[in-house]
Protein backbone atom coordinates (compact mmCIF):
# COMPACT_ATOMS: atom_id res chain seq x y z
CA UNK A 1 0.00 0.00 0.00
CA UNK A 2 1.17 3.76 -0.72
CA UNK A 3 -0.04 6.28 0.71
CA UNK A 4 -0.45 9.80 1.03
CA UNK A 5 -2.54 12.92 1.89
CA UNK A 6 -5.23 14.05 -0.03
CA UNK A 7 -4.66 17.55 -0.79
CA UNK A 8 -6.82 20.43 0.34
CA UNK A 9 -9.34 18.09 1.58
CA UNK A 10 -9.00 17.76 5.87
CA UNK A 11 -9.48 14.06 5.66
CA UNK A 12 -8.31 14.35 9.40
CA UNK A 13 -11.30 16.99 10.39
CA UNK A 14 -13.85 14.81 8.66
CA UNK A 15 -12.86 11.68 9.88
CA UNK A 16 -12.77 13.37 13.55
CA UNK A 17 -16.27 14.66 12.52
CA UNK A 18 -17.59 11.39 12.01
CA UNK A 19 -16.55 9.76 14.69
CA UNK A 20 -18.14 12.44 16.92
CA UNK A 21 -21.88 10.47 17.40
CA UNK A 22 -23.35 7.56 15.52
CA UNK A 23 -19.87 6.23 14.01
CA UNK A 24 -17.81 6.49 17.28
CA UNK A 25 -15.55 3.12 17.34
CA UNK A 26 -12.11 1.99 18.27
CA UNK A 27 -9.94 0.88 15.68
CA UNK A 28 -6.40 -0.97 16.50
CA UNK A 29 -4.93 1.19 13.63
CA UNK A 30 -4.46 5.13 13.61
CA UNK A 31 -6.58 6.66 10.46
CA UNK A 32 -4.59 7.88 7.45
CA UNK A 33 -5.84 9.03 4.18
CA UNK A 34 -4.43 7.17 1.57
CA UNK A 35 -5.12 5.42 -1.99
CA UNK A 36 -3.78 1.81 -2.35
CA UNK A 37 -2.11 1.33 -6.15
CA UNK A 38 -0.76 -2.62 -5.10
CA UNK A 39 -1.98 -4.78 -2.88
CA UNK A 40 -0.84 -8.60 -1.98
CA UNK A 41 2.11 -8.42 -4.98
CA UNK A 42 5.65 -9.46 -5.09
CA UNK A 43 8.03 -7.06 -3.16
CA UNK A 44 9.73 -6.14 -6.61
CA UNK A 45 6.70 -5.10 -7.59
CA UNK A 46 5.75 -3.33 -5.05
CA UNK A 47 8.77 -1.69 -4.79
CA UNK A 48 8.79 -0.73 -8.68
CA UNK A 49 4.98 0.88 -8.36
CA UNK A 50 7.02 3.14 -5.32
CA UNK A 51 9.70 4.28 -7.92
CA UNK A 52 7.18 4.83 -10.53
CA UNK A 53 4.54 7.69 -8.12
CA UNK A 54 7.60 8.70 -5.98
CA UNK A 55 6.87 12.55 -7.44
CA UNK A 56 3.00 11.96 -8.56
CA UNK A 57 0.55 13.76 -6.44
CA UNK A 58 -3.05 13.61 -6.70
CA UNK A 59 -5.61 16.33 -5.97
CA UNK A 60 -8.96 15.80 -6.42
CA UNK A 61 -13.11 16.59 -5.19
CA UNK A 62 -14.48 13.72 -2.81
CA UNK A 63 -18.67 14.42 -3.61
CA UNK A 64 -19.35 11.61 -0.75
CA UNK A 65 -17.80 8.72 0.82
CA UNK A 66 -19.16 5.03 1.42
CA UNK A 67 -19.09 3.56 4.84
CA UNK A 68 -18.27 -0.12 4.75
CA UNK A 69 -18.02 -2.77 8.34
CA UNK A 70 -16.09 -5.97 9.12
CA UNK A 71 -18.79 -7.70 11.46
CA UNK A 72 -18.73 -11.29 9.24
CA UNK A 73 -14.97 -11.23 8.32
CA UNK A 74 -15.13 -9.29 5.22
CA UNK A 75 -15.80 -5.70 3.84
CA UNK A 76 -19.53 -5.07 3.42
CA UNK A 77 -21.23 -1.64 2.23
CA UNK A 78 -23.22 0.21 5.14
CA UNK A 79 -24.08 3.50 3.50
CA UNK A 80 -23.16 6.56 1.16
CA UNK A 81 -22.95 9.93 2.99
CA UNK A 82 -23.01 12.55 0.28
CA UNK A 83 -20.67 15.78 1.67
CA UNK A 84 -22.61 18.42 -1.06
CA UNK A 85 -23.82 21.25 0.49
Amino acid sequence: MLSGTVAGFGCWALHQQLLGDALRHESEFAYHPHLTVAQNVPAVQLDAAKADLKDVQITFEVESIELFDTRSGQWNFSERISLKS
